[in-house]
């Protein structure tokens, strides 16, 4: 599983439509981590977060898993986004 920029759609993908694809956004990515640790009785949920460019110059919005105390997980990165 790989990391994509989003197509503009803004849709999240079905878990089966991620793995045939063989890429999601974060988005879906998110949502289906966040679904794994629901699933084994951990609180998580996706979450909005705003962040900079790289360059500092435009305002973006990403998704990443929020867990109980605070912890916030990112499985863009984990799959390849930013590097």
């Amino acid at each position: 599983m790989r990391w994509v920029a989003p197509d503009g759609s803004h849709r999240v993908s079905s878990i089966p439509a991620v793995l045939e694809r063989g890429t999601a956004s974060c988005a879906s990515l998110s949502c289906w981590r966040a679904a794994e640790l629901r699933n084994a009785g951990i609180g998580a949920s996706p979450l909005v977060v705003k962040q900079r460019s790289r360059d500092g110059e435009r305002l973006l919005y990403h998704v990443v898993v929020a867990r109980a105390g605070g912890v916030m997980e990112d499985p863009s990165k984990f799959c390849g986004m930013g590097g």
